[in-house]
Order: C-alpha cells, then structure tokens, then sequence
C-alpha cells in the first residue's frame, strides 16, 4: 500500500477537522479535532515506517499545527468561561433593541394617529359644511335677485298700463270737450236769438200800445178797441218772452246734462 493512498485521507481529515475547531471555537470540537488528527498520524504512521522520511516531516508539520491550534484553544477557554452561554450575544440584543424600539414607536405613534386622522376628519367636515353654507347662500342670493327682478318688471308693468290709461282717457275728454264746445256755443247763439227776438217784439208791442194811446187820444170813441189791441199785443209780447227764456232754460239744462256724464265717465 502506498502512502498517498493513505497520507491524502489523513491529511484531509485533520484539516477539515481544523476548519471545524476554527470555527466553531468550542471544547468538544477542539477535543474531537485533536481526535481526529491522532488517529489520522496513527493511520498514516503504519505505512510511513517503509517509506521516506520527508513524508514523515509533513505529517509531523500537521500535527505541529494542529497542536498550535488547541494550545490557542485552550488559552480563548478561560475568558468564555466567564460568560454565560445562555447570556445573548450582542447580535441579539442589538435585535432585541431594535424590536423594543420598533414596539414602542408604534406605540406611541398609534394614538397620534389616530389623532392625526380624527383631526383631518373634522377639519374635512368643517369644510364639507362651510362649502354648503356657502352654496346655500350663492342660491338664496340668486333667488332674492330673480324675485326683485320679477317685482321690478311687474311694477314696470303697472305703471305702463296705468300711463296707457290715463292716456286714453285724457284723449276720450279732449275729444269730448271738442265735441261739446260747438254744442254749447249754439245754444248760447240760439239763446241770444230767442232773447233778441222777444226784445225786438217787445219793442214792437211798445210801439203798438203807443200808437194805441195816441190814436185814443185823437178819437175817443175808438179807444176801447185801442186798448184791446194794445193788451193783446202786450199779452203775445209776453207770451213771446217766456217762451223765449223756457228755451234758454231747457238749453241750459241740456248742455249741463251733456257733460255730467262724460265728466262721470273719466
């Protein structure tokens, strides 16, 4: 058998075993290490008696090193005696803090929150009512103006109609005044005809009774017949005469009423 068949497994072994002790930095690991480097020199030491002595050197090297490597061991152990090994690290506590923060800042951050959102709701619904209040009052306004506007025209309106009115009748009393003003000036001409008419026949009756009274005075005998005639010439002049003015009056009474009812009209 040859010693690469077997000084290859060895030294493989004692190195892993090696890597473990480096790493894991515990008794038991160190311990079984040293185990393992042993029985991998006794293995390999049976074929090396028949072999060259150069083998010989490395895997006395290896055991030298391993031997380094539990003297560095045993010198770490009493300083990790000291310590608790159920004591966390500083990894863990550093987390352990991390998470006592993270706790306590949610903590503290959930009532400000809830807070936080209690007040922007009440500032929303503050302004959700301010924003209707003002709506309300745009809308009430406009009313106000359409309802002033509508007034206005119908007063407009009114005042149209009533000039209108007033217009018209303005319009009917000077046409009936215009009417009326011929009407009323014939009656007066008619009066004052019937007035001249019965003077002239007075004038005439007087003329008579003096001629009567003359021809009375010449002839005696014939005065009776005089005297009748100049009463019934006086007697007709009279008649005249208030025919005259009842004429007069019932023109007068018919130009008053005339213009009593278009006066009532307006």
């Amino acid at each position: 058998m040859r010693f690469r068949d077997t000084a290859a497994p060895a030294a493989a072994a004692a190195a892993a075993a090696a890597a473990a002790a480096a790493k894991t930095h515990t008794f038991q690991t160190t311990a079984a290490a040293a185990a393992a480097a042993a029985t991998a020199a006794t293995a390999a030491a049976r074929p090396a008696v028949k072999l060259k002595r150069i083998h010989l050197s490395l895997l006395l090297l290896l055991l030298l090193l391993l031997l380094s490597l539990l003297l560095q061991q045993a010198a770490a152990l009493p300083h990790r005696r000291n310590r608790n090994p159920l004591a966390p690290s500083n990894s863990s506590k550093a987390a352990a803090a991390a998470a006592a923060a993270a706790a306590t800042a949610a903590a503290t951050s959930g009532p400000q929150l809830l807070q936080h959102s209690s007040s922007t709701r009440s500032m929303l619904q503050q302004q959700q009512q301010k924003q209707q209040q003002v709506y309300y009052e745009e809308v009430s306004l406009i009313h106000q103006q359409q309802q002033q506007q509508q007034q206005q025209e119908q007063q407009q309106q009114q005042q149209q109609e009533q000039q209108q009115q007033q217009q018209q009748q303005q319009v009917v009393f000077e046409s009936a005044s215009t009417a009326l003003v011929p009407s009323s000036s014939s009656l007066l001409q008619s009066s004052s005809s019937s007035s001249s008419s019965s003077a002239a026949a007075a004038t005439a009756a007087a003329a008579a009774a003096a001629a009567a009274a003359a021809a009375a005075e010449e002839d005696p005998f014939a005065r009776p017949s005089s005297l009748l005639q100049s009463s019934s010439s006086a007697t007709a002049t009279a008649a005249a005469a208030a025919a005259a003015a009842a004429a007069a009056a019932a023109a007068a009474a018919a130009a008053a009423a005339a213009r009593g009812p278009i006066r009532s009209s307006f």
